[in-house]
């Protein structure tokens, strides 16, 4: 959409917003900030009003907001309706995985958490695919639908987490959990769930603060998040279409970013696939060594171009690196921290943290997408990925030395052994 922005064509705002200048880097960055909000607002929420009616809810500030893009011709209007849509998703990354995690068995949490990444990446790939074929009025148009699906879907369709329902109503939770299941033979894991809420009852910032496990806990979570942002997939993305264009002058501008998406979408279902077999925190091991080695390389070609030499040669290196670190981004340190990150908390404070971890991914964000072009403006592209590299050499040392494996095991399990 910035790219009809900074021309004359299709442009709801009848001016050109170049893209190196502040309103295209405020366009890009103000979802992150109101992300930020959005994760302790929703969060929450989610807390005392239950994750179903919060997820619901969650559908129509994304209408709103891609209906002002598709009417409104005031930048100030597009401002918000970015903030706004970062405000929701902020509520979404952070109630959802606290919802996959208590709807879960505990077989096939990793699956479902993991899957979450499926459906992100999918939406990313269907964005790309239509939105430079379409009018930027019809595009925002086209993007409600979803949320209107969505909303009639999960209303009809799913039901409360057990896990909340067991403090209001425990008939409603019982029916909850067969509906879930499948199954009328509930009553063992439903005295389980009601055993650990009551065992887990008040919660507060200091709650986290003064209990060792809970501690832990958050910082696993917040640290996956960390390394997340921090091993580079947001520039590596923004700069995919730039390598693409480098390696092929001659290709459409459109197609770098659905070559990327394509790859994102077909990597995307091998951590569901191997998440509950081989365990988390092998796969995040294999994903961060392998992330920082493609930068590495990444790093290594444009420093060689940025200073002069022929890299002719090797022209096919950036996309084949592009190509590999999505596949190893994909392979763990994408999707896992989002499906740990329901797995980690009793439910006393699974809201205040979830929205704390949450917050984490959004500051990180928001940092990278606002100093990253003066950094590699300043130290040069190749050192910049040098650098996405190095904390990829923390993010492995801290996987294997702090984060504990959740495979297998049931909430109150992960509970034990964090406090153990």
């Amino acid at each position: 959409m910035l790219a009809k922005l900074n021309g004359t064509t299709d442009n709801p705002l009848g001016r050109i917003i170049s893209s190196d200048s502040p309103e295209a880097s405020w366009l890009g960055s103000l979802v992150t900030v109101g992300a930020i909000f959005g994760s302790f607002a929703f969060g929450m929420a989610a807390g005392k009003f239950g994750r179903k009616p919060v997820l619901i809810f969650l559908g129509f500030p994304f209408i709103i907001s891609f209906l002002i893009l598709a009417f409104c011709t005031n930048i100030w209007f597009f401002y918000f309706a970015r903030a706004f849509s970062g405000f929701a998703l902020g509520g979404v990354f952070t109630v959802i995985p606290m919802y996959s995690g208590e709807i879960a068995d505990d077989s096939n949490r990793g699956l479902l958490g993991a899957a979450m990444n499926c459906f992100l990446t999918l939406g990313l790939l269907v964005t790309v695919c239509v939105g430079p074929y379409v009018s930027f009025m019809c595009f925002h148009i086209f993007l409600t639908v979803f949320p209107i699906i969505f909303i009639i879907l999960f209303t009809l369709l799913c039901p409360e987490s057990p896990y909340y329902l067991i403090k209001k109503d425990f008939r409603k939770a019982e029916e909850s959990l067969r509906k879930i299941r499948g199954t009328y033979d509930v009553s063992k894991e439903l005295s389980e769930i009601k055993e650990n809420v009551e065992k887990a009852e008040g919660g507060s910032i200091m709650t986290i603060i003064q209990e060792a496990g809970l501690r832990k806990a958050f910082l696993i979570g917040a640290g996956l998040i960390f390394f997340q942002q921090f091993s580079g997939i947001n520039v590596v993305l923004f700069y995919g279409t730039n390598i693409f264009q480098v390696a092929s002058p001659n290709m459409d501008a459109a197609l770098g970013p659905i070559i990327i998406q394509l790859v994102q979408f077909g990597t995307s279902f091998i951590t569901p696939i191997f998440s509950d077999r081989s365990g988390r925190k092998i796969l995040l091991v294999i994903s961060h060594i392998s992330m920082l080695t493609v930068e590495i390389f990444l790093g290594l070609y444009f420093y060689l171009r940025d200073n002069g030499t022929n890299v002719d040669s090797i022209s096919w290196l950036p996309i084949a690196t592009l190509v590999l670190y999505i596949t190893g981004y994909n392979f763990g340190a994408g999707p896992i921290p989002w499906a740990v990150m329901g797995e980690l908390f009793p439910t006393n404070i699974k809201d205040l943290a979830s929205a704390g971890v949450s917050a984490v991914c959004w500051i990180c964000g928001f940092v990278i997408t606002l100093t990253f072009q003066g950094v590699s403006n300043n130290i040069g592209m190749g050192p910049t990925f040098w650098i996405f590299s190095g904390f990829g050499v923390f993010a492995t040392v801290f996987v294997i030395t702090y984060v504990i494996e959740t495979k297998g095991k049931s909430l109150q399990q992960i509970q034990d052994e964090l406090n153990g």
